[in-house]
């Protein structure tokens, strides 16, 4: 007989913190989160956004959940952290002000900074980088290095300790995409496994080419490790597909990322517009994956009344599954009385979930 596979020891959970209106560094075109290079006048996490987050780091504290916690602005916006000690991951973002001189020692310093305000020490600290062109240039590699050994100075201290880097380059023009994905590959092989070799052993390079319904997709891990200690460098590179103006084509894209298992991605990105589950750049505009803060509480709320243990998998996986039921319905109707109006389909899930969820249950009776 088959050895029953175990499950995980803690499910995958992620939270990714977009603080305020296009405020996120990254810069992803056309991402409506990114910034695109005006600056940002928000000097607090958005209200919404502190409240939302609060409550679900609350129900993962009392439900003795971890996550993985991804910052994707400026230090001065992050949100208030009540269980810091439930975070096994922190994951950082830079922008262009990186490349400026002393700017790695500084990144370094405030993550340093932040762990220490919160007495935080995990074992994985991350961070992303957007390079200047897809493929990897020695420029890049020169702003690696020298975050990884301002990092590594501290971090490295103590034994089974993490940096891991992620190089970014997300939604590029298709063209872009096949005329560099052979110089990509080439600059992985050689300078960035060059790199990971300055500070580990044993250098282990997979890399992975996916073509999907919604875009394609290259993905480059390295990783090595050294007296228990382990550099890790993803380098990515994803071009969008156009897909079908149809509501079939959003539920497919819905779908393919949905966690259908522990060992699956939970992901909440929790921005001022609303929540969005299971973060993809290529699905940021799906509207089966987003929902408004009000109904994201309200239903976080009902699923922990009386005492009821929390399960992060099963809260995603209801809550996509009845926006696709909710979708259809909409659609239908507009299409009933020739309705050409946009659905907004946030505020409409948020009126009619608590009805739908009524019906269910009578039907089950």
């Amino acid at each position: 007989m088959a050895k029953k596979k175990s499950r995980p020891a803690f499910d995958e959970i992620s939270i990714e913190i977009f603080a305020a209106s296009k405020s996120c560094d990254q810069g992803c075109p056309p991402c409506p989160l990114a910034n695109k290079g005006t600056p940002v006048t928000a000097t607090v996490v958005d209200p919404e956004v502190q409240q939302t987050f609060s409550i679900l780091e609350s129900a993962l504290k009392n439900a003795s959940d971890r996550y993985d916690l991804h910052l994707s602005s400026t230090f001065n916006l992050i949100p208030v952290l009540n269980h810091p000690e439930i975070i096994k991951m922190t994951r950082f973002t830079t922008n262009k002000s990186i490349r400026l001189e002393g700017n790695t020692q500084k990144f370094a310093d405030d993550i340093q900074n932040f762990l220490a305000q919160y007495k935080m020490t995990p074992k994985v600290i991350g961070y992303s980088i957007v390079p200047t062109s897809p493929v990897v240039s020695e420029t890049e590699i020169n702003l690696i290095r020298q975050i990884n050994q301002a990092i590594a100075a501290w971090h490295f201290k103590s034994q089974y300790r993490e940096i891991q880097v992620t190089l970014r380059s997300n939604l590029i023009k298709s063209e872009l995409y096949d005329e560099t994905l052979p110089q990509v590959f080439a600059a992985d092989t050689a300078l960035v496994k060059g790199l990971v070799e300055e500070f580990t052993k044993n250098v282990k390079h997979m890399a992975l080419v996916k073509d999907q319904p919604d875009g394609r997709y290259y993905n480059s891990h390295l990783k090595g490790t050294k007296k228990k200690r382990t550099i890790s460098l993803n380098n990515r590179m994803i071009t969008a597909k156009k897909l079908p103006d149809t509501l079939k084509a959003s539920i497919d894209q819905m779908y393919s990322l949905f966690p259908f298992s522990p060992y699956d991605i939970q992901d909440y990105a929790i921005a001022p517009q609303g929540v969005m589950f299971v973060h993809s750049s290529l699905a940021i505009h799906n509207k089966i994956m987003w929902v408004s803060h009000k109904d994201f509480r309200d239903s976080l709320a009902e699923e922990i009344k009386g005492g009821k243990k929390f399960s992060s998998l099963r809260f995603i996986r209801k809550m996509m599954t009845e926006n696709h039921t909710m979708a259809q319905i909409f659609t239908r109707r507009a299409k009933e009385v020739s309705n050409t109006e946009t659905i907004n389909f946030m505020e409409s899930y948020e009126k009619c979930r608590l009805n739908l969820r009524e019906s269910l249950a009578k039907k089950k009776k």
